[in-house]
């Protein structure tokens, strides 16, 4: 969408009451595409969970282990981005 080859999506959003980064085009689209006309955003969000399919899976090639309380507190630290 954005068109860059690194690095993390533009439309990377942190959520600090959630714990986790969700997708802006799909909870926020106008304020990722300020030429998007506001009667469009809704449409865009569902499209735009569509695609990213949204709550059908993780692509994530991550390994889960248990870990410390350390290992946690920097688990719940934000990338910054």
């Amino acid at each position: 969408m954005f068109r860059h080859k690194s690095g993390p999506c533009p439309a990377l959003v942190w959520r600090a009451e959630e714990k986790r980064h969700v997708c802006g085009l799909a909870t926020e689209p106008a304020r990722h595409l300020p030429r998007l006309p506001g009667f469009l955003a809704p449409i865009f969000a569902r499209l735009a969970r569509r695609w990213i399919a949204a709550g059908s899976g993780c692509d994530s090639d991550v390994t889960a282990i248990t870990a410390g309380p350390a290992a946690i507190a920097e688990r719940d630290t934000p990338l910054t981005h």
